[in-house]
């Protein structure tokens, strides 16, 4: 799609791919996925920076916050991550490497040191600044390891039903279909 001059833009939808919403993972697993599967290292594939800026400049223009977000400029929104990149690089990263190529094969949420939104600095040091966590997490804990309520219990047995049924529906599905030009997960063909 970016080949053929598409926006093509990457974002998180919720916690449910692997609860952490992380977006310098979600980036990796975008880099990692569009690899070429072959053992020809000059490939080509989409590039750390390319990643970078469906993430940040495209995603702005796609949700039509393309003139205030996802470049640092004047005249924007003081929009920012800052990343402690001393602790992406741990124990060694070789000095020549692009910094957004570490950021994408080391980074995580653990590297963020201050966050500044609109000029306003809502993370510093690692640390919320705008509510208490550990007042919430202690919360937040002790409300999760209450029982099930009985419309709780309902939904979950509903959710085993029906997982039942769509097991059922896909099962063999990778046998079914064209894996070309590359694996199952990035697969363009299918039947």
């Amino acid at each position: 799609m970016v080949k053929a001059g598409l926006r093509v833009g990457l974002g998180l939808d919720g916690i449910s791919i692997n609860d952490d919403d992380d977006m310098i993972q979600e980036m990796r697993v975008c880099f990692l996925l569009h690899r070429l599967n072959a053992l020809d290292v000059a490939a080509p594939c989409l590039t750390a920076r390319e990643i970078f800026k469906m993430a940040t400049d495209t995603n702005a223009h796609l949700i039509g916050y393309g003139q205030d977000l996802g470049r640092l400029e004047p005249g924007r929104k003081a929009d920012m991550v800052l990343l402690d990149y001393e602790s992406m690089c741990q124990p060694y990263t070789e000095p020549s490497i692009d910094p957004v190529e570490t950021l994408l094969y080391r980074g995580a949420g653990r590297n963020i040191h201050t966050v500044i939104v609109d000029g306003k600095i809502l993370v510093a040091d690692g640390r919320m600044m705008s509510f208490d966590e550990e007042a919430i997490s202690t919360r937040l804990a002790a409300a999760a390891a209450q029982p099930l309520s009985t419309a709780e219990k309902e939904k979950a047995l509903m959710t085993e039903a029906l997982k039942k049924h769509l097991m059922h529906y896909y099962r063999g599905w990778t046998e079914r279909i064209a894996v070309r030009p590359f694996y199952i997960a990035n697969s363009r063909t299918g039947s």
